[in-house]
């Protein structure tokens, strides 16, 4: 394992030479003309070897779900740049299925508006590069199971109880789990969307089956029991392959395929392609069952994902900077790459008649054709798909074709602005390189659009925890703990809790409680039973802590970068930001479950001065508990402790003691983390 890094190599040699430093198995090669090679798909030759990969733009009306105009621009523009495939984001089957209410949704009402959309995406192909020209359209269908937001809000539709998504979501243990007969009924609305994308022109449909949205879900449902839709692989598949089979049945003309998520990076059992001792392993034995099933129902196209959008996003998509909130993985960049590299490739050889569809490149910036080329050659992949690379960069493959190389000024940056857009509501696009159409949207949403935290801002930084700092909460969480452990029959004192547990880990806490070790799994799940307690307790009576606003806002204006630091985990961090509004001040949030130590470890603040971008002595931390004193001062902190939880005299270490925000000011921080920042040799702060 290696520590994450930006994209700074500024030629091949440097690239090269990490992969090998890092031991990677990532191919390399001069001459990248393989990848305009002609290849067959269904006994149809393509322009090319080159595909755009479905992102979704978020641009649709909302009532309707018909593309609209910024729809109809970003595909046209596929089309004039070359691409031999192009894969249309994914299209909700039912209403309630919508991620967003400004999905693309395909209906008899709306058929001749995709016709349109069809016709002058092939017009766009044709007018740039000949009538001979004809890149394959592929449909993606979906339903965005317990990610669906129709109406902007999350209105999840699950299929399995999974403790790590149902506690980033903060879904309580009796949500109700989506019946046999439902799944059953639904599966036509995948045919009848099948049989419109016919008749609208498209030259395939895609059963969306990655991202942990509802086909996807239902793959990993081990824990579905009693059902016909979980437990067994055969059971897990049997919608996907009943759905696969059905649309061949009733449009034999249609190319049927499918993006599928060859590893969930969920623990077992509720991820699927995932190794069940070591979660961060991949264990493609039943992708592999599965893919050669479709086989014998006709699958002859697959394109290849992984990862959880929502649960560590790196893993499907390595980048240079997270989404806001989501921390920076324990790994470098090349690794993800890697990991995606060495799944398409061991199921192309698998199934060397399949064309398999690679994806994971867009970070590789203008290098990615250099490695594309050489996993064709090598039999790695048969289609090279570019997703947020193609947002950026939409003419990639002209440039290929007609210079042999790729422009730096124009490839995406694995910034993750257009992830964030799209979380925001959309519409979605590239904030950096489509900066006429999409930086005002990218500016609105309050990141920077060259992807830095912290541009244009001071250099100093203010970062809190969250447990009796950001919200006076303490109390609650005492009260979820005392009715967890007489759940479980453990005695329980307020006071010794307090004392001994106060500012750790659930991990740490349970182990204390129950005198035990326990499994990630069983963490989990004894820590999500703990924390749904505490939010329903808490829910009606969340606040942010008294005089924090006030304090927020005058550092905002002051240009002091914000941040969150807590031992706790997400689901709770987003319940307390989302309940007192207060997610909008912050610039990087850090939980828990993004480092491998809880605090009295630095690793927590370390972290959020990493987001941030700001060395940790040109930081101050606000902490409620000794532990997290401890923390804050290993990291290189100046610290602000909070009688909150603890009297004055049990938070030594502090360089400042508060009983409430109401005794801050921005001054005062700015005075207590400047007095030892470098100074340049004309005495002037440096970071200032």
């Amino acid at each position: 394992m290696a520590f994450h890094e930006k994209f700074r190599f500024e030629d091949k040699i440097a690239l090269r030479e990490k992969i090998e430093e890092l031991g990677l198995d990532i191919p390399f090669a001069d001459d990248v003309s393989p990848l305009l090679e002609k290849p067959k798909v269904s006994g149809r030759e393509l322009p090319n070897r080159l595909a755009v990969l479905p992102m979704e733009g978020a641009d649709a009306g909302p009532e309707e779900g018909s593309p609209g105009e910024l729809t109809f621009r970003r595909y046209r523009r596929f089309a004039a740049g070359g691409s031999g495939t192009i894969w249309f984001e994914a299209t909700a089957v039912t209403e309630d299925g919508r991620s967003n209410p400004h999905q693309l949704m395909l209906t008899g009402g709306n058929l001749g508006v995709f016709k349109r959309l069809v016709e002058e995406t092939r017009n766009a192909a044709r007018t740039e590069w000949g009538a001979s020209h004809d890149p394959l359209l592929i449909l993606q269908l979906t339903h965005s199971g317990r990610f669906s937001k129709p109406l902007g809000k999350p209105a999840p539709v699950v299929c399995h109880r999974s403790p790590a998504l149902d506690a980033l979501q903060c879904l309580p243990g009796d949500h109700p789990l989506l019946s046999d007969g439902e799944l059953e009924r639904l599966q036509e609305k995948y045919v009848a969307a099948a049989a419109l994308a016919a008749e609208a022109g498209f030259d395939g449909v895609d059963i969306k089956a990655c991202h942990g949205y509802l086909v996807s879900e239902l793959l990993a449902s081990f824990t579905r029991g009693g059902s016909r839709y979980g437990g067994s692989l055969e059971n897990r598949a049997r919608f996907l392959r009943e759905v696969f089979a059905a649309v061949r049945r009733r449009i034999p003309e249609l190319i049927v395929t499918t993006r599928l998520n060859a590893y969930d990076s969920i623990p077992y059992p509720h991820g699927f392609g995932v190794d069940k001792e070591t979660p961060s392993k991949v264990d493609l034995t039943e992708p592999k069952a599965l893919i050669r099933e479709l086989r014998t129902s006709g699958l002859e196209l697959l394109a290849i994902s992984a990862g959880i959008p929502y649960y560590k996003p790196f893993y499907g998509r390595p980048f240079d900077v997270p989404i806001r909130g989501a921390g920076i993985p324990d790994e470098h960049p090349l690794e993800g790459v890697s990991r995606l590299l060495a799944i398409a490739a061991d199921l192309q050889a698998e199934f060397p008649g399949l064309a398999v569809v690679g994806s994971g490149y867009s970070w590789l910036r203008r290098f990615f054709p250099n490695v594309a080329a050489a996993v064709v050659t090598s039999g790695g992949a048969t289609l090279i798909g570019l997703g947020r690379g193609a947002i950026a960069y939409p003419d990639f493959a002209r440039d290929l074709a007609e210079k042999g190389s790729l422009s730096g000024g124009k490839v995406c940056t694995t910034c993750s602005l257009c992830s964030m857009m799209l979380r925001r509501g959309g519409p979605v696009g590239c904030g950096v390189r489509d900066r006429e159409i999409y930086g005002p949207k990218a500016a609105g949403d309050g990141t920077v659009a060259r992807g830095t935290a912290t541009a244009g801002r001071r250099g100093v930084a203010l970062i809190l925890d969250m447990d009796g700092v950001l919200i006076d909460n303490i109390r609650f969480h005492v009260r979820a703990w005392e009715k967890f452990a007489r759940r479980h029959g453990i005695a329980f004192d307020e006071e010794v809790f307090k004392k001994r547990f106060f500012g750790r880990t659930n991990e740490a806490i349970l182990a204390g409680l129950f005198q035990r070790g326990f499994s990630h799994l069983e963490v989990a799940e004894y820590a999500g039973e703990k924390e749904a307690l505490y939010r329903e307790l808490y829910k009606n009576e969340i606040q942010p802590a008294r005089g924090l606003t006030r304090l927020l806002e005058e550092l905002k204006l002051r240009g002091v970068s914000l941040a969150v630091a807590t031992a706790g985990p997400r689901a709770n961090l987003d319940f307390a930001l989302d309940g007192t509004s207060a997610r909008r001040y912050f610039d990087a949030l850090v939980d828990g479950d993004s480092v491998a130590q809880g605090k009295p470890s630095p690793d927590i603040y370390l972290k959020a001065a990493a987001l941030l971008e700001i060395p940790p002595r040109n930081c101050a931390a606000v902490e409620d508990s000794f532990p997290g004193i401890q923390s804050a001062v290993s990291a290189g902190m100046k610290v602000i402790a909070i009688t909150t939880t603890h009297p004055g005299d049990d938070l030594g270490g502090a360089d400042l003691v508060i009983d409430s925000f109401e005794e801050l000011t921005a001054h005062s921080i700015l005075e207590l983390v400047e007095e030892r920042m470098p100074r340049t040799r004309r005495g002037r702060r440096t970071g200032s």
